[in-house]
């Protein structure tokens, strides 16, 4: 029985594991990736539900990668964040107006961003 010979094995077909895939496309490696799940089983699965809050750059990112620009109109901006510790004192409360930039994060559902 001939052995498969790849330069890379990406063991999970999930975001991270397909951005991976992404980055390395045109490097000339060989490339394989391993999922457990079907496409039809990750579809359907209720992880698929989970929100995801992506920062600025994560979004960039995937815009280098050509992932963005097909889900963009599904995502949510984070506008501002507000952190505290109840009960402790201090505060974090930043905005994207302030920063001068368009949103500083997103929420989006993995089904979205994952298939």
């Amino acid at each position: 029985m001939m052995q498969p010979d790849y330069d890379l094995v990406i063991v999970g077909g999930g975001l991270a594991g397909s951005c991976l895939a992404l980055a390395l496309k045109d490097t000339g490696l060989k490339i394989a990736m391993v999922e457990a799940d079907t496409r039809e089983q990750l579809q359907s699965s209720p992880a698929g539900d989970r929100a995801l809050a992506l920062a600025a750059g994560t979004v960039e990112v995937l815009r280098s990668l050509g992932i963005w620009q097909d889900v963009d109109d599904k995502a949510t901006p984070i506008m501002h964040i507000h952190i505290s510790d109840r009960g402790h004192f201090g505060k974090v409360r930043l905005s994207a107006e302030k920063e001068h930039v368009s949103a500083l994060g997103y929420v989006i559902t993995a089904r979205d961003i994952e298939t």
